[in-house]
């Protein structure tokens, strides 16, 4: 399973991810980052939003908000928005909870 975050350069690139792709590879991505895959026809690729849960090799995986407050561009505008769709992902595996954050400040959802 491969979990992308952002559609950004840093942290995407579908040749790298190509590179280490197999039959039984699983891609969990924003939709930003789906059409970018298509090419790579050894892997499944499932498409994840903010809030909502998926299932990958018996992993529930969930997907969480991510975005800029305190890191700009320019004066008010947010590096990462959140209407940028990036996400993070929180996943059980055996007693472990894992929460890879992605790229994002300190944000309110991160208290719930």
């Amino acid at each position: 399973m491969i979990l992308i975050t952002y559609p950004n350069f840093d942290y995407f690139s579908p040749d790298d991810i190509q590179k280490i792709s197999s039959e039984s590879t699983v891609e969990v991505a924003p939709q930003d980052c789906v059409s970018s895959l298509e090419d790579i026809d050894l892997m499944e690729v499932k498409t994840i939003i903010s809030g909502k849960w998926i299932d990958a090799f018996g992993v529930n995986v969930k997907a969480v908000s991510t975005y800029n407050v305190n890191k700009f561009r320019s004066h008010g505008v947010p590096f990462h928005p959140s209407q940028m769709g990036g996400v993070g992902f929180v996943f059980k595996v055996g007693e472990m909870i894992f929460y890879h954050i992605g790229d994002t400040d300190f944000i309110l959802e991160m208290e719930r």
